[in-house]
């Protein structure tokens, strides 16, 4: 069996937990929705007494959140933090595993080049995080059509929800570059809700002080929605930025695996 459909074989229980998962987390608040917006006067009031420094730091923008998209984005915001523990882990855990369970020597002693083998792992993961993707954006959709009374811009949602793609590949391709270069991790859950935690702690860091500096260590400013909604498009910067070191992370992971030795068990 090839290793790209292996690797999806053996994920396939993970992958259906995480989905599952992301989804019910858009079902579960997206009914708060109606009484959200029956009662705007009243959250105003409401967040405005937590201040501005609270409630910039947990990512509301009065701008933009007093809407179906700003609900949303704010709801949004948490299954991105979630996904990308997924993705993170994932990138950890599809090249790392075999240094755990002592069959990288079994592996790479087969016909099949480390080039090869990287890549469908990488190929594998992507079709994982692509199901995962689609699935949780049409929940998104359909429960976003469902609950709310008013109209939105579809082309913004569509922007929105894309972020999932773009915060996923990043922490996966950071997950497996951390993988090939330390070849005995042992933990890739802990490592992955660490890491990604992190990068959210410095979202928030970013928000309070709004230094521009911090934008620059954390992929939940590359791809931000409250810029999305308030601009309806990405900001190009940041977003051409995320994507670069995507594919760095990615092109570094392969040299490093293909140069990496391999101790016989």
């Amino acid at each position: 069996m090839n290793v790209l459909l292996q690797e999806i074989i053996q994920y396939r229980k993970g992958l259906l937990a995480w989905i599952i998962g992301l989804s019910l987390g858009a079902l579960m608040f997206m009914p708060f929705l109606p009484a959200f917006a029956d009662n705007v006067d009243s959250m105003k009031d409401f967040l405005a007494g937590m201040g501005q420094t609270l409630t910039g730091a947990i990512g509301i923008d009065f701008e933009v959140f007093f809407g179906p998209l700003g609900f949303f984005n704010y709801i949004y915001s948490f299954i991105l933090l979630a996904a990308g523990i997924q993705a993170l882990a994932l990138g950890l855990r599809i090249i790392a595993k075999e240094t755990r369970f002592k069959t990288a020597d079994f592996l790479l002693t087969k016909p099949k080049s480390r080039v090869s083998i990287y890549l469908q792992k990488v190929f594998a993961g992507i079709i994982c995080l692509i199901i995962t993707q689609v699935v949780v954006g049409l929940v998104c959709l359909f429960s976003l059509m469902a609950f709310s009374s008013q109209s939105f811009p579809m082309q913004t949602f569509l922007l929105l929800v894309s972020t999932l793609s773009t915060m996923q590949f990043f922490l996966f391709t950071l997950g497996i570059l951390i993988a090939a270069l330390v070849p005995k991790l042992k933990q890739t859950i802990g490592v992955a809700i660490g890491i990604t935690l992190l990068f959210y702690v410095l979202y928030m860091v970013a928000n309070v002080t709004e230094d521009e500096l911090y934008n620059w260590f954390t992929p939940f400013k590359y791809f931000e929605g409250n810029y999305i909604i308030a601009n309806q498009s990405y900001d190009t910067q940041m977003l051409a930025l995320g994507l670069s070191l995507t594919l760095l992370f990615f092109v570094v992971g392969l040299v490093v695996y293909r140069r990496r030795d391999v101790h016989s068990v």
